[in-house]
């Protein structure tokens, strides 16, 4: 029997139809009776002391059905890596928009006229806005209540500096001895918003059996479930999680934000509660952003090009709390060397807090900003030395063999000839017109294996059902139904993806770090052997022939050589039930101890009107080794998103804030880039599968939004010979740059 061909074919995602009619559901969609609407009153203060809360006449609002405050949920923390976050506000604030109260109403109407009659008097103190200067002495702390109650040293916390971290590479002092050259660059990258059109959503239902149920749209709601349970002290199995389709989240939606308020409220009214951000709220004081850094760079190197040490210091600005910040800033402070060879390095990181919206994941997180940094200077050491800035990269890309800061060692490398192809794409050596100017970067991204389950169910029909708990953000289904129906040789119009709630789920990891096809693949390829070695087994019962010589393809069980002797699907399915009792249900786990690095770069031109300072990309190259393309359509998709989001990042977008308050409240002003801004992007897929992977995926996700900025940075430099070392390169800094105006070079 012909083997059909799934994998490696441009399919659409199997979501799509639903979405594209308006069928798909989400959070806010979902309406249950007597629901009510849920707010939360915000910090008007970056930095006070709350010295009283008045509810009364809030509770006394017809219509009003809850009020709550942090003494309603046992004052408790909440955190990703540590809990430094009251779910409501007690003691203090420490930003412009923390949430200090909550209330559930009949209807929005009534629920803001509530929020109006809460009462806080607060103490002004003084804030800190700047992460250098919060690191100083004698600057006002952000956390001192942990340090009243003995939890901040438990945690690790050093005055403002929430953690830090320090990874040593060979010899930095012996390797900046012996360098010819010694580059030192500060880089400074601002707030970006995730972007996504869906605002947070969710509805909580505590009914009177105490069992809670949630509707979510976030990237891994099977560790709501547990995080829930512990908050609200309920056994796991009285706490149900319904996966909702979900509208963007770029990382921006990984932990969560309005869940434990939700669930509060319902339990406090004993009605279920819907909340739903503004997008104002989302911009301005509840989202979650891009966090912001300041980067410092020290970097050491021969006459002939080769880089020998190099001294980074990443410095995060938090916001109010920690969030994912001390597992970013490691991550990335060894990011530092880049795809490249570095035999000497002291790599840092330190996450610090401040009194600003504090900042989560977003697309790669962390390694845009430090990607940003390393690529700067790349550029710019490569000017001084007069070689040639595709060269440089080549005489010092990582090879087979090399080992990273993390201690890892790189198995096989396709920069090199990522490189050449993106130089050569754009031209690199051709000449510019007026005004333009190219430039490059490459990126190097590492997934993540992390333990993933897959099952897959016969149906009467001879239909067969996947289960899995993936939150589908860029069509995971779509590539798990690929590779089952491959394995199994069937069509893949015969399988169905369901992703059930959290009773049903299979345990599977969230949506993060372009692990998620790459983590359910394994997982999807174990759970079809093994349901394809069921399948034989019942046929070889049927048919009375050893299972080694039976074989399945296009909805049955054949001998090998005589496919005319077989039993369908539904001769399995009937067997199977008389013999066994039980669906037949093949599950499986996979993990893989393997990791590979993610190679890419990306070359673009551009064109600087000297006038006004704006900057237009005219072109854009995208090459990126993805393993194996499971779905070239979805990888397109990818790279083009990811290469959008950083050109944003790179030219106009920025979560501005003044004394603590945010200043751009809506799309609008933010400058997201539209189709107008963003150019033809022209991907080139590179297929490096490794051997004896499934299907060789390696991941793409996180690598197409990494050197964008950078690329696009030194671009502008080989069009107006300045240097500027802030994203983003507005008109107006790029403009103060030409004119000299400033000190565009830190």
């Amino acid at each position: 029997m012909e083997k059909i061909k799934v994998t490696g074919t441009k399919m659409p995602r199997i979501d799509s139809r639903d979405k594209v009619l308006g069928k798909a559901l989400y959070s806010a969609d979902i309406n249950l009776q007597g629901m009510l609407c849920g707010k939360v009153l915000k910090s008007p203060f970056p930095h006070a002391k709350i010295k009283n809360i008045d509810v009364s006449r809030a509770k006394r609002l017809k219509g009003v059905k809850a009020v709550v405050t942090a003494d309603d949920i046992n004052r408790i923390r909440m955190g990703i890596i540590m809990e430094d976050e009251p779910v409501l506000a007690f003691g203090k604030v420490r930003y412009v928009g923390e949430r200090v109260a909550a209330v559930a109403a009949v209807d929005e109407d009534t629920a803001n006229e509530a929020l109006a009659l809460i009462k806080v008097e607060y103490e002004e103190l003084k804030p800190v806005f700047d992460p250098l200067e919060a690191i100083e002495q004698g600057a006002p702390l952000v956390h001192d209540d942990l340090f009243a109650e003995g939890k901040a040293q438990m945690m690790g916390i050093e005055g403002n500096l929430c953690s830090s971290m320090e990874v040593p590479v060979g010899d930095l002092e012996k390797g900046l001895a012996e360098s010819d050259y010694i580059f030192e660059d500060t880089f400074r990258t601002n707030m970006q918003h995730q972007g996504y059109v869906e605002p947070h959503a969710v509805v909580a239902d505590f009914d009177i059996s105490g069992s809670l149920s949630v509707w979510t749209s976030i990237q891994g709601y099977i560790t709501v479930q547990k995080n829930l349970a512990k908050m609200f002290k309920l056994q796991t199995s009285k706490v149900k999680v319904f996966p909702t389709e979900v509208g963007g989240a770029f990382g921006g939606k990984i932990f969560m934000l309005l869940e434990p308020v939700a669930v509060l409220l319902s339990k406090t009214s004993g009605r279920p509660v819907k909340m739903v951000m503004t997008m104002e709220e989302e911009f301005t004081t509840l989202g979650r952003p891009r966090y912001a850094s300041v980067i410092k760079l020290k970097t050491g190197v021969k006459k002939d090009g080769r880089i020998l040490a190099k001294h980074a210091r990443l410095y995060y600005d938090l916001g109010a709390f920690a969030g994912f910040g001390p597992i970013l800033v490691f991550a990335n402070a060894m990011n530092a060397c880049g795809p490249y060879r570095v035999p000497n390095a002291k790599l840092e990181g330190y996450c610090i807090y401040t009194n600003k919206l504090y900042g989560t994941c977003f697309r790669a997180p962390g390694a845009p900003q430090m990607n940003f940094a390393v690529e700067s200077q790349m550029d710019i050491i490569a000017k001084e030395l007069g070689i040639d800035p595709m060269e440089f990269r080549l005489i010092n890309g990582v090879r087979e063999g090399d080992l990273l800061p993390s201690g890892s060692m790189v198995e096989d490398s396709s920069l090199l000839e990522i490189i050449e192809k993106a130089g050569q794409a754009i031209g690199m050596k051709e000449t510019r017109e007026k005004g333009c100017g190219k430039g490059m970067a490459a990126c190097i991204w590492t997934n993540r294996p992390e333990e993933s389950y897959v099952h897959i169910k016969l149906n009467e029909d001879s239909t067969l059902t996947i289960f899995t708990g993936v939150s589908d953000l860029t069509g995971a289904r779509t590539a798990i139904r690929q590779i089952v129906a491959e394995e199994l040789n069937i069509n893949p119009d015969m399988i169905s993806v369901i992703v059930p709630d959290t009773t049903q789920a299979p345990l599977t990891p969230p949506t993060t770090g372009s692990g998620t096809t790459y983590n359910t693949g394994f997982a999807s390829k174990a759970a079809a052997a093994e349901f394809k070695n069921i399948l034989l087994e019942v046929g070889s019962e049927i048919l009375q022939v050893s299972k080694e010589g039976l074989d399945t393809g296009n909805g049955k069980v054949f001998v090998k050589g005589n496919e005319e002797k077989a039993a369908t699907l539904r001769d399995i399915y009937k067997h199977y039930q008389e013999n066994k009792k039980c669906p037949l249900i093949a599950k499986n786990t996979s993990i893989t101890e393997r990791q590979f690095p993610l190679f890419g770069a990306q070359a673009v031109e551009v064109k600087v009107d000297s006038e006004t300072g704006r900057v237009e990309v005219k072109r854009v190259v995208a090459v990126h080794d993805v393993g194996k393309a499971i779905n070239p359509l979805t990888i397109e998709g990818q790279i083009d998103g990811g290469v959008s989001q950083s050109l944003g990042f790179a030219l106009s977008e920025e979560v501005k804030c003044k004394d603590g308050v945010v200043t751009v409240n809506n799309f609008s002003d933010y400058g997201i880039p539209t189709a107008l801004d963003v150019p033809n992007i022209e991907s080139i897929i590179l297929e490096t599968a490794p051997e004896g992977e499934p299907y060789g995926v390696k991941g793409i996700g996180e690598p197409p939004a990494i050197p964008t900025a950078a690329a696009v940075a030194n671009a502008v430099y080989d069009a107006i010979g300045v240097r500027i070392k802030e994203l983003p390169l507005t008109p107006e800094r790029v403009l103060k740059a030409i004119k000299g105006i400033g000190n565009p070079k830190f």
